[in-house]
């Protein structure tokens, strides 16, 4: 039966391999790789590999271990890529700053970006980390960003208040539908 089923993480000899073969696959439109204990050199390859993928418009990597170069490499693959829809790095070991550094960059200079849905829940960005004012230029220029969820990152009362000073300055209209800061426990 289905529920009897026991989640085995990709063995990371593989990783790289399935990484390359599976998005050389044109028609791709869903790729879900949670909690498989990719690296930050996956997540390099997967940048690279989604910047001009043709379908791909869902990409779940939460729960891995995607750091340092592995999550700006796929921020940046956003300046490019125009059909990701859905971005999910819950949980992923990113370094926040430099990490929404470049996928600010990265939506500030492609404004024709598709990205609508973008969930960064529990990825360390409270705490005094500097990147609110990334997730404020974030929200003022990715137009097409419907959904935000920012859940478990522990913001600071000044950080909460970065955010929300934000939405004043969309340009063109607050699109924003869904924003979740659940569990976010005051310093």
């Amino acid at each position: 039966p289905i529920g009897d089923r026991v989640h085995t993480p990709i063995p990371s000899c593989w990783v790289n391999q399935i990484i390359c073969n599976v998005l050389q696959n044109e028609s791709l439109r869903v790729l879900e790789l949670k909690e498989n204990h990719l690296d930050e050199k996956a997540g390099e390859v997967i940048g690279e590999l989604i910047k001009s993928h043709p379908s791909l418009t869902q990409l779940d990597l939460s729960s891995n271990r995607i750091e340092g170069r592995g999550g700006q490499t796929i921020a940046r693959a956003l300046r490019t890529n125009t059909t990701l829809t859905d971005l999910n790095l819950s949980w992923c070991q990113l370094d926040p700053m430099p990490f929404l550094s470049a996928l600010s960059t990265s939506l500030r200079h492609h404004s024709s970006s598709g990205l609508s849905s973008l969930v960064l829940v529990g990825i360390n960005l409270g705490g005094g980390s500097g990147a609110f004012p990334h997730i404020r230029d974030i929200l003022t220029h990715c137009t097409s960003l419907h959904s935000l969820d920012l859940s478990n990152n522990y913001f600071r009362d000044e950080e909460g208040e970065e955010i929300f000073s934000s939405f004043d300055s969309r340009k063109g209209g607050n699109s924003l539908r869904r924003f979740s800061i659940l569990s976010n426990t005051r310093y």
